[in-house]
C-alpha cells in the first residue's frame, strides 16, 4: 500500500434516446446497456371463435388500430362442442414493429 486515498468516482447521468435502436440511453459508464428497455414487436390478436360478421368486424378494428391488413387464423381441429370446423377462419392477428409499435403503446 502506498498510502493513497481512494477518490470517489463522479458520474453524471443524462437521458438520451438512440434513434436507430430505440433504446433509452443514460450517459453513465457503470450502466449496462443490456438493461435498457427496447420494443421489437407488438403482437395483437383477436380470437372470435367463429367466422362471419363478428370476424370481419374484428379485422376492421385491428386494421383501424394498426393501419395494416390483419391475417386470418384458422382452426386446427374440428370441435363439435364449440361449433367450429377444421380450416375455418376463427381469428385475426397483426404484428407491428418499430416506431409504429411504440406509437400504439403510447396511445393505449
Amino acid at each position: 500500500m502506498t498510502g493513497r486515498k481512494a477518490t470517489p468516482a463522479t458520474t453524471t447521468t443524462s437521458t438520451k434516446t438512440n434513434t436507430t435502436t430505440g433504446r433509452i440511453l443514460k450517459k453513465d459508464k457503470s450502466k449496462n446497456f443490456m438493461r435498457d428497455l427496447r420494443i421489437r414487436k407488438l403482437c395483437l390478436n383477436i380470437c372470435v371463435g367463429e367466422s362471419g360478421d363478428r370476424l370481419t368486424r374484428a379485422s376492421k378494428v385491428l386494421e383501424q388500430l394498426t393501419g395494416q391488413t390483419p391475417v386470418f387464423s384458422k382452426a386446427r381441429y374440428t370441435e363439435r362442442s364449440f361449433g367450429i370446423r377444421r380450416n375455418e377462419n376463427i381469428g385475426v392477428f397483426c404484428t407491428v414493429r418499430g416506431e409504429k409499435a411504440k406509437e400504439i403503446l403510447d396511445k393505449g
